[in-house]
C-alpha cells in the first residue's frame, strides 16, 4: 500500500484520501496530467484528483490555449482534454485500455498489477494516460480505509 495518501476535502464535505502513483516519469508528471484530465469531471472523485494533484503547488492550473475539454458525456466514462500535441485521458483500467488500442498505445504490465492490488484493497483506481501508454494510476479511498 502507499505510504504518501494526500488527503482531501472537498467543499461538499465528502473526503477521500488519493496516492499518486506514476508508471512513467515523476509523480509531478502524473499529478500535471492529473489536474488536466480531471477539469471537464464534475465527479467527486475526479474533484479530489484534481485538488490532490495542487496540494504540493506542482501543476499548471489552467490549460494552454488552444486545448480542448473531453467531457464522459463525449466519451463515456472517460474524460481528458486535448493539447496540441499530447492527448490525455483518465478513467478505469478497461476503457483506458480500448482507447489506448485505438490510438496504437498500450497499457504496461505494472499498471495492471497496480489495478488489481488497489481494487483488492477495496479502493478505488484510476488511470492515466496519454494517446501512446499510460502515465500513472490515482489510488481513491475513503480516509478510513487507510488508518
Amino acid at each position: 500500500m502507499p505510504n504518501s495518501f494526500k488527503h482531501v476535502k472537498l467543499r461538499s464535505g465528502k473526503e477521500f484520501d488519493l496516492a499518486f502513483i506514476p508508471t512513467i516519469g515523476s509523480e509531478e508528471e502524473l499529478a500535471q496530467a492529473a489536474c488536466f484530465s480531471c477539469l471537464a469531471d464534475q465527479s467527486p472523485e475526479a474533484c479530489a484528483i484534481y485538488s490532490g494533484a495542487l496540494l504540493d503547488g506542482k501543476c499548471e492550473v489552467r490549460p494552454p490555449k488552444n486545448s480542448q475539454l473531453i467531457s464522459q458525456a463525449q466519451r463515456v466514462g472517460i474524460s481528458g482534454i486535448n493539447l496540441e500535441d499530447r492527448f490525455i485521458r483518465q478513467g478505469s483500467l478497461e476503457l483506458i485500455e480500448a482507447w489506448l488500442e485505438k490510438m496504437g498505445g498500450s497499457i504496461h504490465n505494472r499498471t495492471r498489477l497496480l489495478v488489481s492490488q488497489i481494487l483488492g484493497r477495496g479502493h478505488t483506481a484510476v488511470v492515466i494516460a496519454d494517446q501512446e501508454h499510460d502515465i500513472g494510476v490515482i489510488e481513491l479511498a475513503l480516509p478510513e480505509t487507510t488508518a
